[in-house]
């Protein structure tokens, strides 16, 4: 567009190269943003909420009671969801991957109020606390309402392993920055390898050192069974995850039922095995099974083919949106 009585010429941009502009200038007039929202009216909805045309796409209501795993458990996230509503996050360059973990880790209140309360300062097993401290610089803002907000202190600690300038895994990051959470709470010591003759021996051997409250909302227990092929011999583990990892195959899994099915299937494995008894490398079975939930689940969505073709699976995958209950 241009001015006809001073002759300055405008340009319109997207928000991506103006933001490039602004830091390659040092700074210039910002720009009010008018946010835009769609909302859905039906007859069974007694309030009326705002919502992204993402999130349109969805189901607000599913129920997943559907499939065989082995265990009977469910579990509600009403309760640990914030009452605060989330701020805005800057967005420059490539750190979606970061800001989409913090947003999901802003929800649960549970964890916001034990860092606004500055619980975890008592807990701590080092005088340096860098992943708490950036914990608590996020909640810090979230609460104090500035928006949007940089969080400065995670992005400096994340520089080491995750390169600002180039896309990096959302899972791979929020394992990395839970597990810094968990070392600065934990007992540190020589654990020792120790054959246990039940789940719940194993279970409160793990808690007795993994005392944060990452391990109390996000860790669970996977049992796995591995048969040798040659004597029969079954050899159980007992093993804590924060999150599961299921697969999504093309065609094949629809839900997040079906992911989890395909996850706990029995999977036949060739000549990468030992086995304790009879010290042979034939084929063995191996059976996953989940012993305890924990009170926050973390599923991963692997949607990365590599053979025989290395590529991307964009099927849509349905996924309860509010409660899960999953049965025998």
């Amino acid at each position: 567009m241009q001015n006809g009585s001073e002759g300055n010429v405008i340009y319109a941009v997207n928000e991506r190269i103006w933001r490039f502009i602004m830091k390659l200038y040092g700074g210039g007039p910002e720009i009010p943003q008018i946010v835009r929202s769609f909302s859905i009216k039906s007859e069974s909805d007694k309030f009326s909420d705002a919502r992204t045309m993402d999130t349109m796409n969805r189901s607000d209501h599913y129920d997943s009671t559907r499939g065989s795993f082995g265990f009977d458990s469910s579990f509600s996230y009403k309760n640990a969801i914030a009452k605060s509503k989330p701020c805005g996050m800057n967005n420059e360059r490539f750190y979606c991957y970061m800001n989409a973990c913090i947003q999901c880790l802003l929800s649960f209140d549970s964890l916001v109020q034990y860092v606004s309360q500055k619980k975890y300062q008592k807990a701590l097993n080092t005088k340096t606390s860098k992943f708490w401290w950036a914990l608590s610089e996020i909640v810090d803002f979230n609460n104090s309402k500035i928006n949007p907000f940089t969080p400065t202190i995670l992005r400096r600690i994340a520089e080491k392993f995750f390169h600002p300038h180039e896309q990096h895994d959302s899972h791979e990051f929020l394992r990395y920055f839970l597990s810094g959470l968990q070392d600065e709470i934990n007992i540190q010591s020589n654990k020792k390898e120790i054959e246990f003759k039940d789940p719940e021996s194993a279970w409160n051997y793990y808690k007795k050192h993994n005392v944060s409250l990452i391990d109390d909302l996000f860790a669970g227990q996977l049992i796995s069974k591995v048969r040798c092929g040659n004597c029969g011999h079954v050899s159980t583990t007992y093993d804590p995850f924060l999150d599961l990892s299921v697969p999504v195959i093309p065609d094949k899994t629809k839900n997040f039922d079906d992911c989890l099915t395909a996850f706990l299937k029995e999977e036949e494995i060739k000549d990468s095995y030992t086995c304790e008894k009879c010290k042979s490398n034939s084929r063995v079975i191996k059976k996953l099974s989940i012993n305890k939930f924990p009170q926050i689940l973390v599923v991963h969505f692997k949607r990365f083919q590599t053979f025989p073709v290395k590529k991307k699976i964009k099927d849509f995958i349905e996924f309860p949106i509010e409660t899960m209950r999953i049965k025998k």
